[in-house]
């Protein structure tokens, strides 16, 4: 079963996850995604260069290439951010909708966006794909589009891409943390916090 409602079901082993609640773990995620764009920048380096996307050797080829747009480009860099947190969780959201068949609770709460199924328990595997699918999909898209566009906007797209892999490292870290437990664990996610649960 991928997905369920069951109000009345008890599990033995029942870990949340909750990255507002536990201030020590978001600071610990929020440092870690500084070292985790430096991580991804670099791999992402290594692809655009076998890609011949990069055409040197400087590794900050982006930042410089970035620099030399127009003013203007700033404003669409920062927009470009916004519209990459809204479309990550819209990305959750539609695996959500996918595995429930509901619509999904998503919004922003502070400086969070989020995506949740607060009413339903989903399988393990089924919420792996849920919680990777946006840096999966958004990084694949990302370097399809820095093999069309100019370069200058190239190195937007792929600063983007990076900042995104950072951003995911929340997901990466509850996917990490689902790995180690059994196939039958079931994910209840309100979109601010996780459950896990397992017999």
């Amino acid at each position: 079963m991928k997905a369920f409602k069951d109000n009345n079901i008890t599990f033995n082993h029942v870990v949340e996850i909750d990255f507002q609640k536990n201030k020590k773990l978001s600071i610990i995620i929020n440092i870690l995604s500084l070292f985790i764009f430096v991580v991804f920048y670099y791999l992402f380096d290594l692809i655009a260069r076998a890609a011949g996307i990069n055409p040197t050797s400087d590794l900050f080829y982006y930042f410089k290439s970035l620099s030399r747009l127009p003013v203007t480009a700033n404003f669409i860099f920062l927009g470009g951010l916004l519209i990459i947190l809204s479309l990550h969780e819209l990305i959750h959201g539609l695996f959500f909708y996918i595995y429930t068949g509901e619509k999904p609770v998503i919004g922003f709460k502070s400086v969070y966006a989020y995506a949740g199924a607060p009413e339903w328990y989903i399988k393990k595997k089924y919420f792996q794909v849920i919680t990777l699918s946006p840096v999966v999909l958004m990084t694949i898209t990302g370097f399809v589009l820095m093999l069309v566009l100019p370069p200058g906007y190239a190195s937007m797209i792929f600063l983007l891409v990076s900042a995104n892999a950072a951003g995911s490292i929340g997901d990466i870290w509850v996917s990490i943390v689902l790995s180690t437990k059994p196939e039958e664990t079931y994910i209840i996610d309100s979109g601010l916090s996780s459950k896990i649960c397992h017999n």
